[in-house]
């Protein structure tokens, strides 16, 4: 018997024994051949998580799949389409119109399973990591480690608006550490989501994703509108948001040291404390499966010049940056992503450019126990590129880097790997050197454990 009829099996088996049973007589349907679409769109919705099967995987027995059997399969399905991505949405709705008639047969079943589901859905993500640094500097330790802790929650507002929150924090275990990761929790997120036409709209406070990261990935504290928009191949965001920042430290864990290490990172005069106004546009284009381009602008209007609300003024802007990305898949298995950007500031630091290239070979998946992957990285970024760190990249908390893609250069190369449901551990190695006349070397090891409930 073929994986993918094991799988389907196991799944109506799974359903079967919980509150929804079978047909008396289920042979009235006709079977469902091996080589129907319904089979490869199952297999796309099991692969993303939205059903699943045995533990293992396993299925002893050797039973028909009919149409009825498929239809359970379904209902499963729409009790989770809220949490599809718009794919998933998509081929959930067509097998709901293939397998209407099976599923009219179990209409009552299908409701009670919708009414037993919460109005609020909850999610926990938790991080715990531990770093051991080289070079670091000698006011602080060379080792640390920080837990994270998120609840995610989601409910919907009507058919077509969802409410989106989240509720955390880092918090640092080594007690001599005065940075901003020893914090009360707060919340994070705070926003609808919704189409209005063609449009999605995002209004609250909601994460921000630029082109392939290089400039803008950070999800925590924007309070603002994000209009989202794309049909076939192109798709396009655009937007304005406004975020608080502190005086002493970067905009999120970074430590207090970082403006005084001597040639490197930020100057006090770069993170002014205040609330800043950022613009963006956002667009990119998929080629095919294989090949997409991405380019970004954001501009950063500064904090006000008074803390005054009738004051309009705006001062001190530290970004006004483009970048342009690609991704670029060899085959299912391997992919190279890149981006180069740069920031024309209007202070004394100008065009400072960065660029960074990452080669992947598969990659982890919480919802697949044994899944691996591995990577190389290499970044480069001038000073007072990104001074706030709103960056994807990673580095350790304990470096003297004010921002992991400003006043840097070097490699990442990193293995990630589920050893049990909904766990992920990684491994990551940094060796940078500040980009600069000084050429300050930091090395740092990295162990991480992910888990997602």
């Amino acid at each position: 018997m073929k994986k993918t009829t094991t799988f389907i099996l196991a799944t109506a088996f799974a359903i079967s024994t919980s509150n929804v049973t079978f047909a008396a007589d289920s042979s009235i349907y006709s079977d469902v051949p091996q080589d129907n679409w319904a089979y490869g769109a199952v297999t796309k919705l099991e692969k993303d998580g939205i059903i699943t099967g045995f533990p293992d995987n396993t299925f002893k027995g050797n039973a028909t799949v009919t149409r009825y059997q498929m239809a359970q399969i379904v209902a499963n399905a729409l009790t989770k389409q809220e949490t599809a991505n718009a794919e998933d949405k998509a081929l959930i709705e067509k097998l709901a119109n293939e397998y209407e008639a099976e599923l009219s047969d179990i209409g009552v079943r299908v409701t009670k399973l919708e009414k037993k589901a919460s109005p609020v859905k909850l999610n926990l993500y938790a991080r715990e990591r531990f770093e051991f640094n080289r070079n670091a500097p000698s006011t602080v330790n060379n080792n640390d480690q920080i837990y994270r802790y998120r609840l995610l929650m989601t409910t919907n507002l009507d058919d077509n608006f969802k409410f989106i929150g989240r509720y955390g924090n880092d918090d640092n275990s080594n007690s001599a550490y005065t940075g901003s990761n020893q914090s009360s929790p707060t919340l994070q997120q705070a926003y609808a989501s919704g189409n209005i036409g063609q449009v999605t709209l995002n209004l609250g406070r909601q994460p921000l994703f630029f082109g392939k990261g290089l400039a803008m990935d950070t999800s925590t504290g924007w309070d603002g509108i994000d209009l989202r928009a794309g049909k076939g191949k192109f798709f396009a965001q655009a937007g304005a948001v406004q975020r608080g920042f502190s005086a002493t430290t970067t905009t999120y864990g970074a430590p207090a040291y970082v403006t005084s290490a001597t040639g490197a990172g930020t100057s006090s005069t770069e993170a002014v404390a205040g609330t800043r106004t950022f613009e963006f546009v956002d667009a990119g284009y998929r080629f095919n499966d294989k090949f997409d381009i991405t380019a970004s602008y954001f501009k950063d209007q500064g904090v006000r010049a008074d803390a005054s609300a009738a004051n309009k003024n705006y001062a001190q802007s530290v970004y006004n940056t483009y970048t342009v990305g690609s991704t670029y898949k060899f085959n299912d298995t391997l992919a190279a992503t890149g981006e180069y950007g740069e920031n024309s500031n209007n202070n004394a630091l100008k065009n400072a450019k960065a660029a960074y290239l990452k080669l992947k070979y598969r990659g982890a998946d919480f919802t697949k126990v044994g899944s691996w992957g591995t990577w190389v990285q290499y970044r480069k970024a001038q000073k007072g590129f990104d001074p706030l760190s709103l960056t994807t990249l990673d580095s350790a908390s304990k470096m003297f880097l004010a921002s992991p893609i400003d006043n840097v250069k070097g490699f990442e190369v990193g293995v990630e790997y589920s050893p049990v449901l909904n766990t992920v551990a990684s491994l990551k190695y940094w060796d940078l050197k500040s980009n600069d006349s000084q050429d300050i070397r930091h090395q740092a090891l990295l162990a991480q454990f992910e888990f997602k409930m």
